[in-house]
């Protein structure tokens, strides 16, 4: 199977900074389920208005109707990496919660609410249409999560230097090319030539 480019990740520092400035003040006071909109609004501030809206949600709500404002149009492969250890958690990864609602709204295991993590374990999110932004410890908040390290919109690739990092299905395989090209001042591109004979 021919291997595929690595996605290269926004930069998480960024979204942080823009999350962080955020913290106690109002966004979109008085409207409801605004979490979405939010973390989407801060993307557009750190310069990544086009990330995307995934159709495969991990967690199969609404599949097929999910849009921008819904938590879980984060939460799928096209989107971001997968994230589920907390010591693995980086600033600027999208977090999303399951089953924050007890009213029904939501069918059981929903992602259905959303923040950005800032580090030291904290998130920023917009909790409620009566509070402004708030920075909260994600232990603390108390329900399952799952986190996105969101992939560089594809239109914006093309502008950053291309590193070649190529994956191959073996993971092992992938690393043992990796190190001997970087010991060897070698081009992994140039490797995949020779084993492809390309």
């Amino acid at each position: 199977a021919k291997p595929t480019m690595k996605r290269q990740f926004i930069d998480g520092n960024k979204l942080k900074d823009v999350a962080e400035k955020w913290v106690n003040k109002d966004f979109n006071p008085g409207k409801v389920e605004q979490c979405a909109a939010f973390v989407r609004n801060c993307l557009k501030e750190a310069g990544y208005s086009e990330v995307g809206v995934t159709t495969t949600p991990s967690d199969g709500y609404k599949a097929s109707e999910t849009n921008a404002y819904i938590a879980d149009s984060f939460a799928g492969d096209d989107v971001g990496l997968r994230i589920t250890k907390r010591t693995d958690l980086l600033p600027g990864d999208v977090i999303m919660f399951y089953d924050t609602y007890n009213d029904g709204t939501f069918k059981l295991n929903s992602l259905t609410h959303v923040g950005i993590c800032v580090g030291n374990n904290n998130f920023v999110h917009r909790p409620t249409a009566a509070k402004p932004v708030l920075k909260q410890d994600i232990t603390d908040y108390g329900f399952r999560w799952e986190a996105r390290r969101i992939y560089l919109p594809k239109s914006m690739e093309s502008t950053l230097p291309q590193k070649h990092v190529i994956e191959y299905k073996d993971p092992k395989f992938s690393e043992l090319v990796s190190k001997y090209c970087k010991i060897n001042n070698l081009s992994e591109k140039y490797i995949h030539s020779i084993i492809h004979q390309e």
